[in-house]
């Protein structure tokens, strides 16, 4: 059972109670249980995407309470573990994780403390059955969320615990404006720091100026991020949020010179895709997933499709590491389109060191050095050696003897 199942199995009893926990374990849960929660699911969907700017964000009142907590938290769960993934595949980060045995965690933003369960699962599979301690800070202007937050990671850390995997969870929680930084408690450093779904939400709607977004997402990194610690801003994948995010990730290395972008960037300076590309272009990823039981079955409810994920991310540090430092020796590209094809050629849209251009790859160049191209999907890390050129506003192009290296997007 994956950590994302556990976390549904424990959700079921805790929220809807012995009877609705007894259809699950049997198969599927009653529509009873299920029909308000999937009619408030399609309400979020339509706030989340068309009616952004009419949405308050206060979804913590039942019935779409239940609706984030049973479909749309494993979602942005998956989507966290994936980025968290990123830090474990690093040659030097993933070993220092699997030896550390205390590690500090602070949710701005926390809803239901979907980027914390994310961070507690991500460490227990690096320890696999090795004991450490997780302070969780939690930052939400809902008491409710945060009471769903908590119980949440409890019920999750007890559960490890019984599986044979020791965990000591300490919580400190913060109920307040969270845009009102200044006023957060004394939370120490955390070594994962979490804006996950809420700069779009506190900060882009209401001031569309970059450079004040900055100020108040740096100001929590000033304060707050550990020294080798990671800073993660997850947004959703729509056109508007991804391009703000991409502007406020200049704004941001602008205002503070001491960052650096881990990933997904496989360099720092200005935004490859906003200088180079066109402005129907967007930053993101997509990849498909297995959701959870209950996810399914919401789904046939909504006739909705969680299959596909898709998002927008960013993850700073301090000291100059990067998601592509596995082969330094190598021309560095992250893929961000989908495989096109056309006649007699193959093409995808990358972001490399220098400048975000389409990756080409024709008919008769197909060689076994390049054969990863094939496999490359959006988000994935591609080495090339030797480097690929092209000429200013053109295409980037996969000879027969260039050497292609896939590293997927874990």
């Amino acid at each position: 059972m994956t950590f994302l199942h556990t976390v549904e199995s424990l959700s079921i009893p805790a929220f809807l109670g012995p009877e609705a926990a007894a259809q699950y374990a049997a198969g599927d849960v009653g529509r009873r249980f299920l029909a308000p929660i999937a009619q408030a699911i399609l309400t979020l969907s339509e706030n989340f995407t068309r009616e952004r700017e009419k949405f308050s964000g206060d979804y913590w009142r039942d019935p779409t309470r239940l609706a984030y907590l049973f479909y749309f938290m494993p979602r942005n769960m998956e989507k966290a573990l994936r980025i968290l993934g990123e830090l474990a595949a690093h040659p030097e980060l993933g070993e220092r994780i699997a030896g550390r045995t205390d590690f500090s965690v602070l949710d701005i933003g926390c809803g239901c403390g979907t980027a914390a369960l994310a961070t507690l699962g991500f460490l227990a599979e690096c320890r696999a059955g090795e004991p450490f301690v997780l302070r969780v800070g939690l930052v939400d202007q809902s008491a409710t969320a945060i009471q769903d937050a908590v119980r949440l990671l409890r019920l999750a850390a007890a559960e490890l615990v019984a599986a044979g995997q020791p965990v000591v969870l300490e919580i400190q929680t913060h109920v307040g404006d969270v845009a009102a930084a200044l006023h957060y408690p004394d939370f120490g450093t955390a070594d994962f720091l979490w804006f996950a779904n809420v700069v779009n939400e506190v900060v882009l709607v209401k001031a569309s100026v970059p450079e004040a977004n900055a100020m108040w997402v740096n100001r929590i990194l000033t304060r707050y991020l550990a020294p080798d610690g990671t800073a993660f801003l997850l947004e959703p994948a729509l056109h508007a949020t991804a391009r703000d995010l991409m502007a406020l990730r200049d704004a941001m290395l602008t205002a503070d010179a001491t960052l650096n972008v881990f990933a997904p960037c496989t360099a720092d300076g200005p935004c490859r895709m906003l200088t180079d590309c066109p402005e129907r272009d967007w930053c993101h990823v997509a990849f498909n997933w297995s959701p959870p039981p209950l996810v399914n079955q919401l789904d046939e409810l909504t006739e909705l499709n969680s299959r596909s994920l898709n998002f927008s991310w960013l993850a700073f540090r301090r000291d100059g590491l990067r998601a592509a430092d596995a082969r330094t020796d190598r021309d560095a590209w992250r893929v961000l389109g989908d495989r096109i094809k056309e006649k007699g050629k193959e093409k995808m849209l990358a972001c490399g060191d220098e400048r975000c251009t389409t990756l080409v790859r024709l008919k008769r160049d197909r060689s076994d050095a390049n054969d990863a191209f094939h496999d490359l999907r959006r988000g994935d890390i591609v080495f090339a050696s030797p480097a690929l050129t092209a000429k200013p506003g053109g295409e980037a192009r996969v000879t027969e003897e260039t050497v292609l290296e896939r590293h997927p997007m874990h």
